[in-house]
């Protein structure tokens, strides 16, 4: 039979060992919905007779946005830089 200063230090620990686990799977899942939403961006911006890694960048809503896709491997990359237009 523990104390109930042990008890309080175990829920606490309990508690914050399950916060860490559920931070964990939601960053899991936001970096999955991060790398879809990049890999889709990119493959759009890219026209069809673009060699793997070559980049391009458009103008969108203020911003540029930079974007290379790789057609073999599905994979794409993203950048985005503040700016205006001139």
């Amino acid at each position: 039979m523990s104390d109930e200063k042990t008890d309080q230090l175990v829920a606490r620990w309990r508690t914050a060992k399950e916060g860490v686990e559920i931070a964990r799977r939601d960053l899991s899942t936001e970096e999955t919905r991060l790398m879809n939403a990049t890999n889709e961006l990119a493959q759009w911006l890219t026209p069809e007779g673009a060699m793997a890694g070559e980049k391009f960048s458009v103008w969108i809503q203020g911003n540029l946005i930079e974007v290379s896709y790789d057609r073999l491997r599905a994979t794409g990359t993203a950048s985005e830089r503040p700016g205006r237009k001139v």
